[in-house]
C-alpha cells in the first residue's frame, strides 16, 4: 500500500498548490473527503480554506509568512532599552565600564524586566532594534554642550558674515606632535602568529603646528622644542607673509593662544589678524584635528625606513595634503563640524 503524504510536512510553496488544488478539485466535483485524502490533510481543514476564499479569493489561499518565535523580550521594553544604551553608560548603572558589553546589558535585563536572556539573544535584540557596535568618542566631563551648540548656530555664522563684509579668509588653526614609534595599524597574517614590521630602534619625535581654510587652503610648519607665546608668534608671521587678505584664525583654548603676548602682538597687526576661540574642551570642533589623523594614519601605516627622518617624512605627509584640495575640503564635512564651505 502506498504511504500517504503528510501534507503538513511540504514546503509552503507546495503547500500553496495544494490549497488551490482542492479548492479546484471539489469545485469540479469531487468529494471533500477524496480530495483531502489524497493530499494527506483532514478534511476539516478545507473548510476553513474555503472560508478564507470566500473571503479573500485566490489571496486568502496564498502562502503566509510565519510569524516566528515570540522575542523574549517583550516589545514594549524595546524603547527603553534604546534609551538606556542611547543616553547613559554603565557606569550610571553602577558598573565600572564605561562601554556596553552583552554581558552588562544581559544582567540590566533581567534586573529590569526579570528576563532571562543569553548574550547571544542580546545580540539578536540589539540587531532588531538598530544598535551596532561603534568605536565612541571622547567627550570631556567638563564640556559644555549648550555652548558648544551656541557656536555652531549663531557664533560661527557671525564669523563668517563678518569674514565676508571685511573681504576675509577663515583658517582653523591646531598644533600636534608626531613619534616614530606610533601604534601601527592593523594587517594579515596567520591564526596564531603575530606579524612583524621592522621599524628604525631609535625614537624620533616632532611637532607640527598647521591651518586649514574651508576654501581649501592649508598652511603648516614644524618644530622642535617646548610651544610657547613666542614660538607661536614667530609662526604666525610666516603664516601672514604670504596672505594679502585679512584673516580671521579661529583657536583652542591652549593658555598660550590665549597669552597676553599673543594678544599684544594681534592688536598691532591693526586688522590684519583677527582671532576667534572655539568653547572650551571641544576639539571635535575643529577641522585641523582630521588633518592630524589623516598624517598619523599614514605614520601608522608606513613605519620611518632605515636612517629615514621623521621630520622629513611629516613634512612630506603635510605637503601632500597642502596639494590635495579636496581633501582639505573633506575635514569641514564630518558630522561633528559640517561647516559652511563658502
Amino acid at each position: 500500500m502506498k504511504k500517504q503524504i503528510d501534507g503538513r510536512k511540504r514546503d509552503r510553496n507546495s503547500q500553496e498548490t495544494l490549497r488551490l488544488q482542492a479548492i479546484r478539485r471539489v469545485k469540479e466535483g469531487e468529494s471533500v473527503t477524496d480530495v483531502m485524502n489524497s493530499i494527506g490533510v483532514s478534511r476539516t481543514v478545507y473548510y476553513s480554506w474555503l472560508k478564507d476564499y470566500k473571503e479573500k479569493g485566490i489571496a486568502g489561499l496564498k502562502r503566509k509568512h510565519g510569524a516566528g518565535a515570540r522575542p523574549k523580550v517583550p516589545p514594549q521594553y524595546n524603547q527603553k532599552i534604546i534609551e538606556m544604551i542611547d543616553k547613559h553608560d554603565p557606569r550610571d548603572y553602577g558598573y565600572e565600564s564605561a562601554l556596553w558589553t552583552l554581558q552588562i546589558v544581559k544582567e540590566l535585563i533581567f534586573k529590569n524586566y526579570s528576563v532571562d536572556i543569553t548574550q547571544r539573544s542580546v545580540c539578536n535584540l540589539f540587531s532588531r532594534l538598530g544598535l551596532t557596535v561603534q568605536k565612541p568618542l571622547r567627550r570631556s566631563y567638563e564640556r559644555d554642550e549648550k555652548l558648544v551648540e551656541e557656536w555652531k548656530t549663531k557664533k560661527y555664522p557671525k564669523i563668517v558674515k563678518m569674514a565676508k563684509k571685511r573681504g576675509a579668509e577663515i583658517f582653523f588653526e591646531d598644533e600636534a606632535g608626531f613619534i616614530s614609534d606610533e601604534s601601527l595599524g592593523r594587517t594579515w597574517g596567520k591564526r596564531g602568529k603575530t606579524p612583524v614590521v621592522k621599524i628604525s630602534g631609535q625614537r624620533q619625535k616632532i611637532n607640527a603646528v598647521s591651518m586649514v581654510c574651508p576654501l581649501g587652503k592649508f598652511w603648516f610648519s614644524t618644530y622642535t622644542g617646548r610651544f610657547n607665546s613666542a614660538l607661536f608668534i614667530s609662526h604666525l608671521k610666516m603664516f601672514l607673509r604670504s596672505r594679502r587678505k585679512p584673516i580671521i584664525l579661529i583657536l583652542d583654548c591652549h593658555p598660550v593662544h590665549k597669552s597676553k603676548a599673543v594678544s599684544e602682538f594681534v592688536q598691532e597687526l591693526k586688522g590684519k589678524l583677527t582671532i576667534e576661540f572655539l568653547p572650551p574642551y571641544a576639539p571635535d570642533l575643529n577641522p585641523d584635528e582630521f588633518v592630524w589623523k589623516a598624517a598619523k594614519d599614514r605614520v601608522r601605516k608606513a613605519p620611518l625606513a632605515k636612517n629615514q627622518s621623521l621630520d622629513a617624512f611629516v613634512t612630506e605627509t603635510l605637503n601632500q595634503i597642502k596639494k590635495d584640495t579636496r581633501i582639505q575640503k573633506s575635514f569641514f564635512m564630518a558630522k561633528s563640524v559640517r561647516y559652511s564651505l563658502s
